[in-house]
């Protein structure tokens, strides 16, 4: 869990959230300097945890190896963050699940959720992590993550065969990458659990995940 230990906005950052910052895994770490300086900064083991203030109360999570190799990046809505304008893509803290579907199905007029993403969950961690595969970018994985108060598994890292919940709120977009989790283990991935093929996200990170603000 990270922790803030610089609670002072350094530096501006420029008019755009959720869409990543242009930033993916598998990147320098200096790739990170072009967004300015993290609100919050800790460091456990090899791995360093950063937090970026992006607008409307958006942040941006960070994780990289004290080598220098971006490993995970998530976008989400900071606690109380008033509702973003409308961008046509996917939006944390203020859509569902069924919302979500609705979105990527409007977008490529087929059913997203005909071969869904690897359904996993955490022992008391109410809610499921959707898994994906990017076809343009081999070696980064997205998941979209949902809290839902009901929805309580019963063991850790399980693929969950029932439907859940339509109305489980999206808390996260992720981006992870897997030649860290697959030779390392890190980060407690949900990519670590069984995949029989690769299920491709209907969209572009870009696309799925646009700037807030033009």
């Amino acid at each position: 869990m990270i922790r803030a230990i610089a609670l002072c906005l350094l530096a501006a950052l420029p008019a755009a959230a959720q869409d990543f910052r242009g930033l993916r895994p598998g990147m320098p770490a200096s790739a990170l300097g072009v967004i300015g300086e993290p609100f919050a900064l800790e460091q456990a083991g090899n791995l360093i945890y950063a937090s970026y203030p992006l607008p409307f109360e958006q942040r941006l999570d960070v994780t990289y190896t004290s080598d220098g190799t971006l490993v995970w990046l998530s976008t989400r809505a900071s606690p109380d963050a008033p509702d973003p304008p409308e961008t046509g893509g996917l939006q944390t803290g203020i859509m569902g699940l069924a919302d979500v579907a609705n979105r990527l199905s409007d977008a490529t007029e087929t059913d997203p959720f005909d071969r869904p993403g690897l359904i996993h969950v955490r022992e008391g961690e109410p809610g499921f992590t959707l898994v994906y595969d990017l076809p343009a970018e081999p070696d980064v994985v997205l998941t979209l993550t949902f809290y839902h108060a009901s929805f309580l598994p019963p063991a850790d890292l399980i693929e969950v065969a029932q439907t859940p919940p339509d109305d489980a709120e999206f808390v996260s977009a992720n981006l992870v990458y897997r030649p860290y989790i697959e030779t390392a283990g890190g980060l407690g991935s949900p990519i670590d659990g069984p995949r029989t093929a690769p299920i491709p996200f209907p969209l572009t990170i870009d696309d799925a995940f646009p700037s807030l603000i033009p």
